[in-house]
């Protein structure tokens, strides 16, 4: 019963502040401490206030108000190209149809059977006979030459006016 007691004495009463490390200590017996008086608020007359903006504030919105007009306007950009490519890829397809068939048009007009056949019957060719075809042997291999006239003729003066009309007719 004495356990009881010493346990119910122990646990009367709220613990506050270094109580609760001291507990030989009963609510009784801690000390007081005075609380300071609290102030007093004055009041004042409120002074009227007037709103200033700053500058910077007028900047930032100016800024902000111009890069949203630049994201607008580089929408409006980016459809243009949208449009333009699309009309574009149409392009590209419609020339790709048009090569394919002028290639086939291309292999046509070179068949050989068909070649020979114009040949021999509108121009009128004929193929040569076995008698008509002669073979020449040679002891050394082929050899030829190409002389041109362009270093004999003329000096730096006349290679100076062929340069300059070959630069012309390259810019025309």
């Amino acid at each position: 019963m004495a356990a009881k007691t010493a346990q119910a004495e122990y646990m009367t009463g709220a613990v506050y502040g270094n109580l609760a490390y001291a507990p030989e200590l009963t609510y009784e017996e801690a000390p007081e401490y005075e609380l300071p008086a609290p102030r007093e608020k004055v009041r004042t007359a409120a002074a009227p206030r007037t709103r200033i903006v700053s500058a910077f504030s007028v900047l930032g919105f100016a800024c902000a108000a111009v890069l949203m007009v630049m994201v607008l306007l580089s929408y409006v950009r980016l459809a243009e190209i949208s449009v333009t490519t699309t009309q574009l890829e149409n392009q590209l397809v419609e020339l790709s149809k048009e090569e394919k068939a002028l290639t086939v048009e291309y292999e046509k007009a070179f068949n050989l059977a068909a070649v020979e056949d114009y040949a021999v019957h509108k121009l009128g060719m004929v193929k040569p006979s076995d008698s008509q075809i002669k073979t020449i042997s040679m002891k050394y291999g082929d050899k030829a030459e190409v002389l041109s006239d362009s270093g004999i003729k003329g000096g730096a003066v006349s290679r100076a006016a062929e340069f300059l009309s070959s630069l012309l007719t390259y810019f025309k």
